[in-house]
């Protein structure tokens, strides 16, 4: 295993051309916008690749009969990865089934359990068909995080993004408010090969009023208005996430399989 520098990126995306998942989140790291790194086999002509973006998912891609390389995954994940964790969790994503066995057998002395992650289509034609049954009060404004406002909000928009400046070149984020409250907010968690992977959050004393809905509505419009796709993934107990979803025109519900590691497992 190869730590692989940053102005070599470009020679690991063909093993990423055809994925069908994490479009935004794994492109983000490979176009700089998010922070990260990335292993791979042979730095010159990379045939698996192993990326990591800073305190969130891992994924790998490429030749899963690469026995060096899984071989030398193994000893990472157990001597390097897990010792340097922050959050105690290893949550590892493949693009096929061959990977999902082999992975099974790197981490086979971990403990690690199989879990899902649900991820969606979106049908562009569905969500022109969407409506929003709520009404946002008089006193209550949408706006758009800029350059003006963005460091003034402290809100957590920024902690997947390598910087502010690669935020406001290639993000986006809208949000509620009421005066000089935050009532809710949704921005692109991470955004790549013009996809963006959607995070919404509305304060809790704000919750089952349609808020989310409506401001996600409004975000999406402003991605079409942009060119970008969004993409809606969550985890399966997250049932008004789901729910959301559906109504926003997101269709084709799969469940992927994840290995995850925690240290209280």
């Amino acid at each position: 295993m190869q730590l692989i520098a940053k102005k070599d990126y470009n020679k690991v995306k063909p093993l990423f051309k055809n994925i069908k998942h994490s479009i935004p989140i794994v492109f983000s790291l490979l176009e700089g916008n998010s922070k990260g790194v990335i292993y791979v086999d042979n730095i010159n002509k990379p045939q698996t690749a192993f990326i990591y973006l800073t305190d969130c998912f891992c994924y790998i891609v490429g030749n899963h009969l690469n026995t060096k390389f899984n071989e030398q995954l193994k000893d990472f994940i157990h001597n390097t990865y897990l010792p340097h964790l922050n959050n105690n969790e290893l949550i590892i994503f493949t693009f096929n089934k061959a990977w999902d066995l082999q992975l099974s057998c790197v981490l086979s002395d971990l403990k690690s359990i199989k879990i899902k992650r649900v991820v969606y289509d979106f049908d562009v034609s569905l969500f022109s068909k969407s409506t929003i049954d709520c009404q946002l009060p008089s006193d209550f404004c949408v706006k758009k995080y800029n350059g003006d406002n963005i460091k003034n909000l402290k809100l957590p928009v920024l902690s997947s993004w390598l910087s502010t400046e690669k935020f406001l070149q290639n993000g986006l984020a809208v949000f509620i408010s009421y005066k000089t409250e935050i009532i809710a907010y949704c921005y692109s968690v991470y955004a790549g090969n013009n996809n963006v992977e959607i995070d919404i959050f509305t304060k809790e004393q704000h919750r089952g009023k349609g808020y989310a809905t409506y401001l996600a509505k409004y975000f999406i419009n402003e991605c079409l208005k942009k060119g970008l796709r969004p993409n809606w993934s969550c985890w399966p107990e997250k049932k008004s996430s789901m729910k959301i979803a559906v109504k926003l025109g997101f269709t084709n519900k799969q469940e992927l399989p994840v290995h995850l590691w925690a240290s209280d497992l």
